[in-house]
């Protein structure tokens, strides 16, 4: 992608979670995104099929950062994938979504559920294989019931958060995830 690709791509990209913040996904309509970012319909069209393709761009560029690296110190020095204990994953993941508060929160409260799908396959594809590694021996539920049970106790932790307007620490919310594992 060019330089200038790059920058008309953040321009819709802000454009559209400006009008999240004022109406719903399904009320924005390509022409008003358009003159919020200051760019022609074609131009819009260049880069996503709709506004959909749309919502999924900007999912995947989210998720992309947040799940590129597997820990908060390795995200301070490199970019190299290192999979560190269980709590850095954890707490990478929460300050990565506190790091993005408007962002996530936005996202998390459309009425289309395509993030909090997203984000599930992410998760099971990220801690799952933590988790049943360090839980599964200890139990005797079936790895999909433990693999839907991880993913669910962190969604439900991060909408508390989110409720909460990330007022708490991210190591204090990490410690309640993994209390609520346990």
């Amino acid at each position: 992608m060019s330089r200038q690709e790059a920058k008309t791509q953040d321009a819709i990209f802000t454009a559209f979670f400006e009008l999240l913040s004022q109406k719903s996904f399904h009320n924005i309509r390509i022409a008003e995104l358009c003159q919020k970012a200051n760019i022609g319909r074609s131009t819009f069209y260049s880069h996503f099929a709709s506004k959909d393709d749309l919502l999924i761009a900007v999912c995947h560029q989210l998720f992309q950062h947040v799940f590129l690296t597997s820990s908060l110190a390795e995200h301070k020095t490199s970019q190299k994938p290192h999979k560190g204990s269980l709590e850095e994953q954890v707490t990478h993941l929460f300050q990565h979504f506190k790091e993005n508060a408007d962002k996530v929160t936005t996202l998390y409260q459309l009425e289309d559920d395509y993030f909090i799908r997203s984000l599930k396959k992410e998760l099971a594809n990220y801690l799952v294989p933590q988790m049943t590694t360090d839980y599964s021996a200890q139990s005797q539920l079936p790895d999909e019931l433990l693999e839907q049970y991880v993913v669910d106790i962190f969604l439900t932790t991060l909408s508390w958060w989110i409720k909460n307007h990330f007022t708490h620490d991210v190591s204090q919310v990490t410690n309640y995830y993994l209390t609520l594992l346990k």
